[in-house]
């Protein structure tokens, strides 16, 4: 049986309201340009002529020089275009994307282990996305920053006042506050309440009546404070025997199955039918 535990906890939510002026967001807008450059994207149409033999260029070329307009490319079953952006684009074929223009047909292009005939059907190149674009993200994003350093600050307070009573439960005690307490809890246990594996592992290398600086996760703030721990240990006999019975009787049940398909293998063998 691993190693378990008890705990005695106070959660801090990320919830409440974060007021965000125009000013702040502007301001965020004006310092962080780069998050809202849109990447270029070309909507492209792809024919690919695998490499077997030595005509495979030449059969690409005779393909290339077939298609007069990007829907002759319904010929070969492209009936529509797939948008990628910049990042998706091999970088030695991006420069001639973006110097392409629309409705163009480029190729054969030698890519590992083949060619590419590509078909321009749009193209979106880089732009800087407006303020009144990006401003409800923005705004979103303030928020959520505000909020988080106001739970964070409140924590940190109640904290203080846990350090000046040493301990979370006494703190409690005294201010007639009520905390949550677990039953015992493995790792993997405590780990779903609180989603952080360094917090998990320092929980349980605390010791009994110890509590922890605020935990910080996704979801808000812990503190918690180490009420009773169990180490590891061999189950005794008589602890498991309906648990060990059940297996055996389980392993035995296998060996029975083996044994009757052995037997119907070696009948089915021997028969002509």
């Amino acid at each position: 049986q691993p190693e378990k535990v008890k705990i005695a906890y106070l959660f801090f939510p990320y919830k409440g309201k974060g007021k965000v002026t125009e000013e702040e967001i502007k301001n965020y807008y004006e310092t962080h340009l780069d998050e809202f450059k849109e990447p270029f994207r070309v909507k492209l149409r792809r024919i690919f002529v695998p490499v077997i033999g030595k005509d495979s260029f030449k059969q690409a070329e005779e393909i290339n020089k077939s298609l007069k307009s990007i829907k002759d490319f319904e010929k070969f079953g492209y009936k529509q275009g797939i948008w990628v952006n910049e990042e998706q684009i091999p970088p030695d074929l991006l420069p001639l994307l973006k110097s392409a223009k629309k409705c163009a047909i480029i190729g054969p292009v030698k890519v590992g282990g083949g060619y590419f005939i590509l078909g321009i059907e749009d193209i979106k190149p880089t732009r800087l996305l407006k303020l009144d674009e990006v401003k409800a993200k923005i705004r979103k994003k303030l928020e959520e920053e505000k909020i988080k350093e106001q739970v964070k600050d409140r924590a940190v307070e109640i904290y203080g006042k846990v350090v000046e009573e040493n301990g979370l439960t006494a703190w409690a005690k005294k201010y007639k506050k009520e905390l949550k307490y677990t039953d015992w809890m493995k790792r993997d246990q405590l780990l779903r309440l609180i989603p952080s594996f360094s917090a998990i592992n320092k929980i349980f290398k605390t010791t009994k009546g110890d509590y922890l600086s605020p935990i910080e996760t996704s979801k808000g703030i812990h503190l918690v404070e180490i009420v009773d721990k169990k180490p590891p240990r061999t189950l005794k006999f008589e602890e498991v025997k309906e648990r060990v019975k059940k297996d055996f009787l389980k392993d035995e049940g296998k060996k029975v199955c083996e044994a009757k398909s052995q037997k119907l293998i070696s009948e089915i063998k021997k028969s002509k039918n």
